[in-house]
């Protein structure tokens, strides 16, 4: 759920899930396909990798339109591609950015040199999904500069298009899942969010709110400690890593 929402704080971004997906009839849809996807490019071999990547691309072209709403500095009738590079980047970004993020909230700190291989080794797949080199910062430090510079360039901004979207992640209309039953994860979500990010879409979040969720973390790596690894992985990524041993 972060990194969606990361990724729809891009307006853009957004309106081209508005435009090309069926979000309002299947909210779960994207981020099942989103998720999979990226475990099937991170984890198979790198021939599957490379293929799964290359039908994303494919689907990617038809992804084109214009603006429907002026939202932050992008206005109204202005184009988009999602092979744009400055898209494709900034999704790519939340992407490693939100996995670093998970690790160290549930597992341990990362060092300085961890992140930095786990950046470069990211961005052979980055490139397979067609982030070019030229968009692609050279190291850790220079990602880490980049995430605060989208923030801080005005790059950054939800209208009514991220706004529905991202209702529909957390109240989904679906019969047998009613909206209760995702307010934890809405909870986690929000605390897991980058601070200048929860306002544009409307989230209050107090001093309260951020113990409760440390709390609820501390539970959750002690709990992770005792839990085996294959309980510990999504089940495609177990089955895929126990492949290609």
């Amino acid at each position: 759920g972060r990194a969606l929402l990361m990724q729809i704080a891009h307006p853009m971004v957004a309106q081209g899930v508005a435009d090309h997906s069926d979000f309002r009839e299947r909210p779960l849809d994207r981020l099942f396909r989103t998720l999979f996807s990226i475990i099937q490019i991170v984890f198979a071999e790198r021939e599957v990798a490379q293929q799964v990547a290359a039908r994303v691309r494919t689907v990617h072209r038809s992804v084109t339109g214009e603006m429907g709403e002026t939202v932050g500095s992008f206005e109204q009738k202005r184009r988009y591609f999602a092979e744009n590079p400055v898209l494709l980047m900034w999704v790519f970004a939340t992407l490693v950015d939100t996995s670093i993020v998970i690790y160290e909230l549930l597992f341990q700190p990362l060092s300085d040199a961890e992140k930095e291989q786990f950046y470069r080794e990211s961005c052979i797949w980055g490139g397979w999904l067609g982030v070019s080199a030229d968009v692609l910062p050279p190291d850790y430090p220079a990602f880490c500069s980049y995430l605060q510079s989208m923030a801080d360039t005005g790059q950054l901004a939800v209208g009514v298009a991220g706004r529905e979207i991202c209702e529909s992640i957390f109240r989904p209309n679906i019969r047998w899942i009613p909206n209760i039953a995702l307010a934890p994860v809405k909870f986690l979500t929000i605390g897991m969010l980058p601070k200048s990010l929860r306002p544009a879409f409307g989230f209050d979040w107090s001093d309260r709110q951020e113990k409760r969720f440390r709390r609820i973390i501390s539970i959750f790596r002690w709990l992770l400690r005792f839990t085996p690894e294959r309980m510990r992985s999504l089940p495609m990524a177990w089955k895929i890593r126990r492949e290609t041993r």
